[in-house]
């Protein structure tokens, strides 16, 4: 068993209220990008992606944990819900329906987490317990509205917004890509510091 000093990911921000850089936050973001990739290679899911499965070590390198819930692509059993609701999609809250573009939506909380330093909807029903049926009934009526289920916040770095708002979509095919989301963290890992407005569409940032 390897021990990873800085605990998770979770409790770094939430439990130990510790401040990260910009630059950590985008290697944390890509890091965690390419770990789901390689295991989505295997043709597996996850379907429990959250900030406290994503532990660190002393130099803030990740590890994805907690494979428990993990399923076979071919394997996945329909109509079932499994995960955490806090970072469930809405396909799933729903109809139970398990996709690649699942595993999406809940890294885009982990990188709603990143930008606001607090928990997925805590800013709408507090640090108390919250049912199924609350998360999702809130979701689809962010939907039915037009507006975003986790406002993404105005400072913070561009890319990281960018990214977030691009996973925390209702409709799955509207989400990145895996293969564009380490495209620009890539890029934006090595320039982090010069990251603005026009660097971001200089990049192709925003298709």
């Amino acid at each position: 068993t390897e021990y990873l000093p800085k605990g998770s990911l979770y409790e770094y921000l939430h439990n130990k209220r510790k401040k990260l850089t910009e630059k950590q936050k985008i290697n944390i973001a890509l890091q965690i990008a390419i770990a789901i990739q390689y295991i989505h290679s295997r043709k597996i899911f996850h379907c429990d992606l959250k900030s406290s499965n994503v532990l660190l070590d002393e130099n803030f390198k990740i590890k994805l944990s907690d494979f428990g819930l993990s399923y076979s692509m071919s394997e996945v059993p329909k109509g079932t819900l499994f995960g955490t609701y806090h970072w469930m999609a809405p396909e799933i809250l729903n109809d139970g329906k398990y996709e690649i573009t699942a595993d999406i939506f809940s890294y885009g909380m982990i990188l709603w987490e990143l930008l606001t330093g607090t928990t997925p909807y805590s800013n709408i029903f507090g640090n108390s317990i919250v049912s199924k049926d609350s998360i999702k009934s809130y979701i689809n009526k962010k939907y039915e509205k037009n507006e975003p289920i986790a406002p993404i916040p105005k400072d913070g770095n561009i890319v990281l917004r960018y990214i977030a708002s691009k996973c925390l979509q209702y409709r799955p095919e509207d989400r990145l890509s895996l293969d564009t989301i380490i495209k620009y963290l890539s890029k934006a890992n090595k320039c982090y510091e010069e990251v603005d407005e026009v660097t971001l569409e200089m990049y192709n940032f925003i298709s």
